[in-house]
C-alpha cells in the first residue's frame, strides 16, 4: 500500500499589494462621500441661517415703512443719508440706523443679522476704501429716494408707497448680494448688463455665475425666497410699478 503525503502550504499572511491598494481606493472614495455630504449639509444649514436673516430685515422693512406714511428708507448708497436704512460708513453709529428700532431698539442690534454666514468680507473687489460689511442691500427703486427708472416713459420714478405696490409678495425688496459687486447698502437693478451691475449672491449654489445660479432675497410683503439670478434680472420683479408677466 502507497501511503500519501499531505503537504499543507503554509497561510499566506496579509494582503497583496493589488488587494491593498483597492482597499486604500475604497476608504478613500467612501471618506470623500462623507466629506461631500457634509460640507453640503453645512452649507444647507447656512442658507437657512442667511434666508431667515433676509426674511427679518425684509419684515423690519416693512414695518418701517408702515410707521413712515408706507415710505421705504434711504438706500444707503455711498452719499450719506439721514434716512439711510443701514448706517455702514466706517464714519457713522450704525445703532442709529433708521432700521434700528425695527431690529433691535434703542440699544442697537445684533449686526449679524445683516450678514449671510457664507459671506467672505475679504472678497470685496468695490469700495475697498470704506468697505460695506454686511451682506443684504436694498432694491434701490424701493427706497425713498429711488434709483433711476428704466423706462420714465413705463414706469414713474417714484418714490412709491408700500400699498401703491402691485403684486407686492412678487417685488423685490431685499437681496443677499454677491461680494464682487458690493460696495454700499444699494442694490441698483437697473444697471443689469452694464460694467456695475449689482448681483444676487449664488453663494449658498457653488457661487455658480449664471442666470440659473440661486440665492436669497425677501419680497416687499416680507417673506423671504431662494430664488435664480434670471429673477432678480426681471424688470417685472424689480420695478414696483410693473406688471407681472
Amino acid at each position: 500500500m502507497c501511503q500519501v503525503t499531505c503537504v499543507r502550504r503554509p497561510r499566506r499572511a496579509g494582503f497583496t499589494l493589488l488587494e491593498a491598494l483597492v482597499i486604500v481606493g475604497i476608504i478613500t472614495l467612501l471618506i470623500g462621500l462623507v466629506v461631500t455630504g457634509l460640507g453640503r449639509a453645512r452649507e444647507s444649514g447656512r442658507r437657512a441661517v442667511c434666508l431667515n436673516h433676509v426674511r427679518q430685515v425684509s419684515a423690519a422693512l416693512v414695518s418701517y415703512a408702515t410707521e413712515n406714511d408706507q415710505y421705504f428708507p434711504a438706500k444707503a448708497d455711498s452719499t450719506p443719508n439721514s434716512a439711510d436704512w443701514i448706517y455702514w460708513q466706517a464714519a457713522r453709529d450704525w445703532r442709529q440706523s433708521a432700521l434700528g428700532p425695527f431690529l433691535g431698539g434703542p440699544t442697537g442690534f445684533n449686526q449679524e443679522v445683516l450678514r449671510c454666514p457664507t459671506d467672505e468680507l475679504d472678497r470685496r473687489v468695490r469700495g475697498t476704501t470704506d468697505p460695506y460689511l454686511y451682506s443684504y442691500t436694498l432694491n434701490g427703486r424701493m427706497a425713498a429716494i429711488p434709483d433711476a427708472s428704466t423706462d420714465p416713459s413705463k414706469y414713474p420714478t417714484g418714490p412709491f408707497r408700500l400699498r401703491d405696490i402691485p403684486n407686492a409678495p412678487d417685488k423685490i425688496l431685499l437681496v443677499d448680494e454677491d461680494a464682487r459687486s458690493l460696495d454700499d447698502g444699494n442694490f441698483n437693478p437697473t444697471l443689469v448688463g452694464a460694467p456695475l451691475e449689482n448681483y444676487l449672491a449664488t453663494r449658498h449654489d457653488g457661487d455658480r455665475q449664471v442666470d440659473g445660479g440661486k440665492g436669497n432675497i425677501g419680497m416687499a410683503d416680507s417673506h423671504a425666497e431662494w430664488v435664480e439670478r434670471s429673477y432678480v434680472r426681471d424688470v417685472h420683479h424689480f420695478e414696483p410699478s410693473a406688471p407681472l408677466h
